[in-house]
């Protein structure tokens, strides 16, 4: 998604705090100095679609000075993501000391727009093809990825177990670029795909992941 100007109009509610939904879709707003709090129903996780602490708008948080409505920190999706995604609840604060400072001398905002989720887990063993597909009009998010080994013979029995510690620091990215935002997927749980983590052990492929 990209911006949040529009939602914002379309979902204001008051200039503190506003929460709307489109389908699955979630937006909240709080103005600087104060904190966000996202939550999703039991059994179900936060994903963070997209977030912005800064200024898009002069009609929201307007008991600050407003020197731009152009301003928006580069850190505001990583930082909203590494809190709440896969998370139940969560709360992040509104401020420079989180996300840095985008304009200097305009009070901001963040607002951040998340889905709830119930991550559908697949697994496949090592050299073998996992794929991933949704109904007709939904899409694949992805909420983590594993390859490696972080359980004993009990999956992917092999007679090469030399550790159960083991995760390739690709693994969530690789499967990201190559399935989300699409209606299907395929990933080959293969070092030459995600590199190898630890050499000498029969490793697999965990996803978790959800149609949206």
């Amino acid at each position: 998604m990209s911006g949040l100007t529009g939602i914002s109009l379309l979902c204001f509610v008051a200039v503190t705090v506003a929460v709307c939904a489109d389908g699955e879709l979630q937006y909240e707003m709080v103005c600087e100095h104060r904190t966000i709090s996202l939550s999703c129903p039991a059994g179900e996780q936060v994903y963070t679609m997209s977030a912005s602490y800064g200024r898009r708008s002069n009609r929201l948080c307007t008991t600050g000075p407003i020197q731009t409505t152009n301003c928006h920190s580069g850190s505001s999706l990583s930082r909203v993501s590494s809190s709440c995604d896969r998370q139940s609840s969560c709360n992040v604060t509104a401020s420079n000391s989180v996300f840095g400072d985008p304009c200097v001398g305009t009070f901001k905002y963040l607002e951040v727009v998340y889905v709830c989720t119930s991550w559908t887990q697949r697994r496949v063993c090592e050299h073998s093809t996992l794929s991933l597909s949704c109904p007709s009009g939904q899409t694949i998010i992805i909420g983590d990825a594993l390859y490696g080994r972080t359980t004993g013979a009990s999956v992917c029995p092999h007679s090469s177990i030399r550790t159960e510690n083991c995760r390739a620091a690709s693994s969530l990215s690789r499967v990201k670029s190559s399935c989300e935002g699409r209606n299907s997927c395929s990933v080959a749980a293969t070092n030459g795909v995600f590199g190898d983590p630890c050499v000498g052990t029969y490793k697999y492929l965990e996803v978790q992941y959800d149609c949206e």
